[in-house]
């Protein structure tokens, strides 16, 4: 997988950066910040659902439940 993200980086940048050689390493040094970020929004909407006070949509529901889901099994690789 991470083979692939590195590809499409790569490719991505020599299409519409084709002169600027240093706008991979900036974008590799981005991605870490970017999941960071998503972790973090992720726990702020799984902390409102919990408490209730915003009312969600199902889809938005459903992806929560689908992201609690996913750590359960990554927390418990063996269930």
């Amino acid at each position: 997988m991470r083979q692939s993200i590195l590809d499409a980086v790569v490719d991505t940048a020599q299409k519409y950066h084709p002169d600027n050689l240093r706008h991979v390493p900036s974008i590799l040094l981005m991605l870490t910040h970017i999941r960071q970020a998503g972790t973090r929004a992720i726990a702020y909407f799984q902390k409102l659902k919990q408490e209730g006070t915003v009312t969600f949509s199902d889809l938005l529901k459903e992806m929560l439940d689908s992201q609690d889901y996913t750590e359960i099994k990554t927390e418990n690789p063996t269930t």
